[in-house]
């Protein structure tokens, strides 16, 4: 697949190029590709250097756009929050975490404000395949935010604060059956 994202009209399209979209201002991350759990197709999802995120149809077409709060930290995940096939996104700036459906709608309980600063991308995690995920935000004091597929704090999550802001997402490990999350 080729996948050409233009910030401004051009005079000519370029050879080869299956479709372009105008973009109103230039990228500020690169092109996400996600799957449309419907038509089986990979989307794409860019955000400009004025914040706003566009879902792009697999034909070019502009499915919808809307502006965050700031930069998308890292990458965008995509969860079945309900547990019924529809998948949603997920996604972090330094103040906010954002759970969007297919149609750009915030979910229930979403966008939640982050209290502090984000310093790396949040991290989803399904420790047991369940689909019972943990969303995990690592912060600039080095604390490790836990929350539920609902938004809300875990309760009863204590961990410890880490010597400085977490430099890469977090990854999970289980070893000897004892979960652990991994931090740079």
């Amino acid at each position: 697949a080729t996948v050409c994202i233009q910030h401004a009209p051009a005079a000519k399209q370029d050879a080869g190029a299956l479709w372009t979209t105008a973009m109103g201002a230039p990228l500020e991350m690169p092109p996400v590709l996600l799957t449309d759990y419907l038509s089986k197709t990979l989307q794409v999802l860019v955000q400009d250097k004025d914040h706003r995120l566009t879902l792009i149809r697999c034909t070019g077409k502009v499915l919808w756009r809307r502006t965050l709060d700031g930069p998308v930290l890292g990458g965008v995940q995509q969860v079945d929050r309900y547990r019924n096939g529809k998948v949603q996104m997920v996604l972090n700036t330094a103040s906010s975490m954002y759970m969007i459906d297919r149609l750009g709608r915030d979910v229930d309980g979403f966008p939640a404000a982050l209290k502090g600063t984000a310093c790396a991308p949040l991290s989803v995690f399904d420790y047991e395949g369940d689909r019972d995920y943990r969303l995990v935000v690592p912060m600039e004091d080095g604390r490790l935010l836990n929350f539920g597929i609902d938004g809300k704090p875990v309760p009863g999550w204590t961990s410890n604060t880490l010597h400085g802001p977490v430099a890469a997402p977090l990854e999970h490990i289980r070893i000897k059956g004892k979960d652990f999350i991994l931090c740079v």
